[in-house]
C-alpha cells in the first residue's frame, strides 16, 4: 500500500489529512516533476541535442552532407548511419519514476504509464508547470477519494 493512506487509515483526522494533503497534492508534484521531468528528463533531452549537433556539423563548421532515409531507415550522416531516438529521455525518466514508487502494490505500471503522458507533456511544452499540474491533480483526486471512502467507512 501507501504511507499516506496508511497514516490516515491509522489516525483519521483532519490534521493529518490536511498535513497529507499538502505533503502529498502540493509538495510531492512539485519535488518530483522537478526532478524527474526538470533534471533528469531535461537534462538526458540536453544531451540527446548535443550529440545531434554534434553529429550534423561539418567540419570546420561547414554545413553537414545529410540524406534522410525513410522512418524504417536510419538518417545518414556525413556518411556514417545515425540513429537518432529522441524519446529515450522520456523513457527514462519513466522507468526511474516507476522504480521509485516500488513498494506500493501495483501503483508502478500506472504511474510508469502517467509518466510517459507527463514526459510528452514536458517534451512538447518545455514547461514544469502542466505537469506539475497534472500531477497535483491526480494526487489530489487520488487522496480526497480515499478520505471519503475512509469517512464513509468509519
Amino acid at each position: 500500500e501507501h504511507d499516506v493512506f496508511d497514516a490516515i487509515k491509522k489516525e483519521p483526522s483532519f490534521l493529518v489529512f490536511a498535513a497529507m494533503f499538502l505533503g502529498t497534492a502540493i509538495i510531492a508534484p512539485v519535488q518530483e516533476e522537478f526532478l524527474f521531468r526538470g533534471l533528469l528528463q531535461g537534462g538526458a533531452e540536453r544531451l540527446q541535442r548535443l550529440r545531434e549537433a554534434r553529429l550534423t556539423s561539418g567540419p570546420l563548421g561547414n554545413p553537414p552532407i545529410v540524406t534522410v532515409g525513410t522512418p524504417a531507415e536510419p538518417e545518414t550522416i556525413r556518411g556514417a548511419e545515425v540513429l537518432t531516438w529522441s524519446w529515450w529521455p522520456v523513457l527514462l525518466s519513466s522507468v526511474v519514476f516507476a522504480v521509485m514508487h516500488l513498494g506500493q502494490g501495483l501503483a508502478p505500471i500506472p504511474l510508469f504509464v502517467l509518466s510517459l503522458g507527463l514526459g510528452y507533456l514536458y517534451r512538447q511544452t518545455g514547461r514544469l508547470w502542466p505537469c506539475i499540474v497534472v500531477h497535483a491533480l491526480l494526487n489530489a483526486f487520488s487522496l480526497i477519494g480515499f478520505g471519503l471512502q475512509t469517512a464513509a467507512g468509519s
